[in-house]
Parts: C-alpha cells; structure tokens; sequence
C-alpha cells in the first residue's frame, strides 16, 4: 500500500492478512516460501540522508546493509539467503549468518541444494571465480 506524504513522497507498506507492515521508500523482491508459510520482502529506508536496506522475513526486519538483494527460500521453505553488496565486500547470508567476504558473487547464479541443506553460489576472488557450496 503506497501513502503519498505532505511533501510529495511516498511511503510504502505491505498489508498481509489484514496487517500493516512498516512503512519504507521502497518495497521490492517480495517472495513467499514455498510452503508458505514464510513471507519476505526487501524493504529501503532513507537514514541520515543515505538509502539503507532490509530484509523482512515474516514482518521482522534483519540487520540493515547498504544494498541486500536475490532473497530466495529453499525448497522446503525452512531456510532463507539473500546476497549483500558491499562495494568491495560482497557476501550471503544464510539464515541471518553472513559468509566469508568475496570481491563479488555472481548473483544470478546462487540456489539452494533440492534437499535445503546447502546453499550454491559463485564467488569472485581476485581474479578467479570459485563455486561455493554452503552447508546449512
């Protein structure tokens, strides 16, 4: 539900089951898990003059980054990832740990293991790109 406010911008929310969420400049990314059971979206607030972005798994924010994206859930719904971009750090975070730190993570190419014990993903260091495989 998107709100236009006295100074011509306008704040978003997600109404589920009836319940308001908080309220953010951006929503995007919305995803169910796919029992669901879960819901998620990634949520961008503007703090000190500077676009911070969340997680929101099941209306809970996560920790805040500068730019967090590919949310996805695994097959039986009971695990989450998403990607965060941290200019020169780039990492996953799997159920709210974060990985080791890369130079990049090819994030068109991250999923998890059909079974959701692991977690698949492409990491750049340097000037080799390794394949790394998670386990949850």
């Amino acid at each position: 539900m998107g709100t236009k406010l006295e100074d011509g911008t306008f704040k978003n929310s997600i109404v589920l089951n009836g319940h308001e969420g908080k309220t953010y400049e951006n929503i995007g990314n919305l995803t169910f898990s796919p029992d669901s059971k879960q819901f998620a979206y990634v949520g961008t607030k503007l703090e000190d003059r500077t676009f911070k972005q969340y997680i929101v798994l099941n209306g809970q924010e996560d920790k805040k980054y500068d730019q967090a994206d590919f949310l996805s859930f695994s097959p039986d719904g009971k695990q989450y990832a998403y990607i965060v971009d941290g200019g020169v750090n780039t990492f996953v975070v799997l159920n709210g740990r974060e990985s080791k730190k890369y130079d990049y993570i090819q994030k068109h190419f991250s999923s998890f293991s059909p079974d959701g014990k692991k977690f698949l993903y492409g990491a750049v260091i340097g000037r080799e790109l390794w394949w790394i495989a998670e386990d949850i």
